[in-house]
C-alpha cells in the first residue's frame, strides 16, 4: 500500500513538473510574439520616418520643375548654339523673341526688353519691311516698354508707330496683290506670298484691323500725356494766382490796420 501511494505521489509531481514546465513555454512563446509585434511597429515607424523626410525632397524636386523655367533652359542651350552656327540668324530672332515672352511672363521686363530688341536687330537685317516678323517685335517691345514699373512712354509710342508703318506697307502689297492676275507671281521687295483671292482679303482685312488698333492705342497714350502735361500747367497756374492773391491780401489787410505794406515784404 505504501509503495503504491508514494508511485501516486511521484507521478502528480512528474504531471507538476510537466505542467509548470509547459506554462514556462508559454510565457516564453507570449514574449517572442510580444517582442516580434514590437520590431514589426518599429519598423512601421521607421519606414514611416523616412517617407516623410524624402517628402521635402520630393516636394523640392516638382518646385524645381517648373514648366517655364524648363522651357527658358531648353531655348537658353538653342540660343548659344544657334549663336556659333553660320546662316541661323532667323532662328536665332526666334529663339530671342521666345526668351522675351518667358521673361515678360515672369515680370523679367529689363530682360525680356533686352531679347525683343535682339530678336528685332537681327529680323531687321534679314526680314521685308512689311514683314509680320517685324510687326509682332515692334508690338511686344511696345507692349513691355508700357508695362514695365518703370514705364517708357515714349519709347513705348516710337514702337507702335513703327508697328503701324509696317501694317500699312503691308496693307498696301497686298490690295497690290488682288490686283495681279495669277497665284504665281510675287511682289518685289515684299513678304507677302502669292496666295488666293479669298486668303488675300482675309489678311487685308486683318492687318487692317491690327492697324485701326494700334493707332487707338497711340491716340490713347497721346491723349493721356496731354491730359497729364495741362494738369500740371493749370496745377502751376493756380499756384501762382494764388501766391499773388495772398500777397494782394495781406497787403489790403495792413492797409485797412493802417500799417505799412513794407512790414510784410
Amino acid at each position: 500500500g505504501a509503495e503504491k501511494a508514494e508511485g501516486a505521489k511521484g507521478d502528480e509531481a512528474a504531471k507538476g513538473d510537466e505542467g509548470a514546465d509547459g506554462a514556462d513555454e508559454m510565457e516564453e512563446m507570449e514574449e517572442m510574439e510580444e517582442m516580434e509585434e514590437m520590431e514589426e511597429m518599429e519598423e512601421g515607424e521607421d519606414q514611416g520616418a523616412g517617407r516623410s523626410s524624402d517628402s521635402p525632397a520630393e516636394g523640392q524636386e516638382e518646385q524645381d520643375d517648373d514648366p517655364l523655367q524648363l522651357a527658358w533652359e531648353v531655348l537658353d542651350v538653342a540660343r548659344s548654339l544657334y549663336e556659333k552656327m553660320d546662316g541661323q540668324e532667323l532662328k536665332l530672332a526666334d529663339t530671342y523673341a521666345s526668351l522675351g515672352d518667358i521673361n515678360l511672363r515672369n515680370d523679367q521686363y529689363d530682360a525680356a526688353l533686352n531679347d525683343y530688341g535682339l530678336c528685332l536687330e537681327i529680323r531687321e537685317r534679314h526680314c521685308c519691311s512689311d514683314d509680320r516678323l517685324l510687326l509682332e517685335c515692334n508690338h511686344q517691345l511696345a507692349m513691355t516698354h508700357i508695362n514695365h514699373p518703370t514705364p517708357d512712354k515714349q519709347a513705348s509710342l516710337r514702337f507702335y508707330k513703327q508697328a503701324v508703318k509696317i501694317c500699312e506697307t503691308r496693307v498696301a502689297n497686298l490690295k497690290k496683290l488682288l490686283k495681279m492676275d495669277g497665284m504665281g507671281e510675287k511682289i518685289p521687295g515684299s513678304s507677302v506670298e502669292p496666295q488666293s483671292k479669298a486668303l488675300t482679303e482675309v489678311e487685308l482685312n486683318e492687318i487692317e484691323e491690327i492697324a485701326e488698333d494700334l493707332k487707338g492705342r497711340i491716340e490713347a497714350e497721346e491723349v493721356a500725356d496731354e491730359s497729364a502735361a495741362g494738369s500740371s500747367s493749370s496745377a502751376a497756374a493756380a499756384s501762382s494766382s494764388g501766391s499773388a492773391f495772398g500777397a494782394d491780401a495781406v497787403k489790403a489787410l495792413a492797409a485797412q490796420a493802417g500799417l505799412s505794406s513794407s512790414g510784410f515784404a
